[in-house]
């Protein structure tokens, strides 16, 4: 092989590789971010959930952990519910996890979302949830996470 060849060859090796991760940072850039999110702040980066959030709230959206979701927060976590998988999300009060905590379903294609908020008065159900719903609210509320 010539000199001339072995660059030829050599250069669309490069082309290649730059091609190759052209296309992984735009499959990267192009992937839907309201898959998933990791944590329950995460959720209010997708502007469409922070719409639907804060309209769900109500007026509990003036509590500053609840409209921000500052709390601790476990990992979100994925479950089926009836036919639909949601993402569920759980935080509380800095503070005052034992007392006050909102555990959260939200599924984004359909736009549904569900809220079993728990306060030192008493527990809240927002979003209209269904009992099947309530009962996988109670149960990853309480730790099945």
């Amino acid at each position: 092989m010539t000199n001339y060849q072995t660059d030829i060859v050599a250069w669309a090796n490069e082309q290649a590789r730059l091609v190759f991760w052209s296309i992984c940072l735009v499959l990267m850039l192009c992937t839907p971010y309201a898959a998933y999110a990791e944590y329950a702040w995460d959720l209010l980066k997708q502007p469409t959930f922070k719409t639907i959030y804060l309209k769900t709230l109500g007026t509990k959206a003036k509590v500053k952990w609840l409209a921000k979701l500052s709390g601790p927060s476990s990992p979100n976590t994925q479950r089926m519910v009836g036919t639909l998988t949601y993402q569920f999300a759980h935080t509380c009060k800095p503070h005052a996890c034992g007392t006050d905590h909102l555990a959260l379903a939200y599924h984004a294609d359909s736009k549904r979302l569900y809220l079993k908020l728990t306060q030192e008065t008493g527990v809240q159900w927002l979003g209209e949830p269904s009992a099947e719903m309530k009962l996988a609210l109670d149960s990853y509320d309480a730790g099945d996470k």
